[in-house]
């Protein structure tokens, strides 16, 4: 739903995954196989004796298709007795409404949310499709996660026009975070 610069879900590249992610960007998972594959990996796992799943939401921005999400979470939290499935999505944050914080509290759902620093430096690369600055959105997305007491994890990618500026006084001197995350990636300039 935005335009981040540093997306490569969407982005042609070097990669085929790529060039494939953008004839699929208007594609959806349905309930049905988000349920079987969930499902095949849980099966895969006990059969190892294992009985814990992490289900990593993600990809663009998985809220859009929140709907067959939160169906899926509902169905499977008490599904498999013995695997303890934990859900972890990572966001841009411009979808998450004080019913979404009251979901993620009420489910387990740990929520990474996407922010590269303060306004000046998060802006430059996190725009939405007019090419405007999403911070706002983020900041909002934060304090409703916080408010609701939601596990809630900053994914910041570190670059250089914020890694000697503004990215850890931003982090240490927020109140709006729980714990950090921060994904070190090479950036084109």
């Amino acid at each position: 739903n935005f335009s981040c610069r540093l997306c490569s879900v969407y982005k042609v590249g070097d990669f085929p995954m790529y060039t494939e992610s953008l004839s699929m960007k208007n594609k959806f998972m349905n309930h049905e196989t988000i349920i079987k594959t969930i499902k095949s990996f849980i099966n895969v796992n006990q059969k190892k004796g294992d009985y814990f799943l992490r289900v990593h939401l993600f990809g663009g921005e998985p809220l859009i298709n929140k709907a067959e999400i939160y169906k899926a979470i509902k169905l499977l939290k008490n599904a498999y007795k013995k695997t303890k499935i934990e859900w972890v999505l990572n966001t841009n944050g411009s979808l998450i409404a004080k019913e979404d914080a009251d979901f993620f509290r009420n489910y387990d759902v740990q929520v990474n949310v996407s922010c590269d620093g303060f306004a000046s430096t998060h802006d430059k690369n996190r725009v939405n499709h007019k090419g405007e600055g999403t911070h706002s959105c983020v900041e909002k997305a934060l304090k409703n996660l916080r408010k609701y007491s939601v596990n809630t994890q900053i994914n910041s990618f570190v670059n250089p026009n914020n890694i000697n500026k503004e990215t850890i006084p931003a982090f240490t001197s927020a109140e709006l975070i729980g714990s950090l995350t921060i994904s070190l990636s090479k950036i084109a300039k």
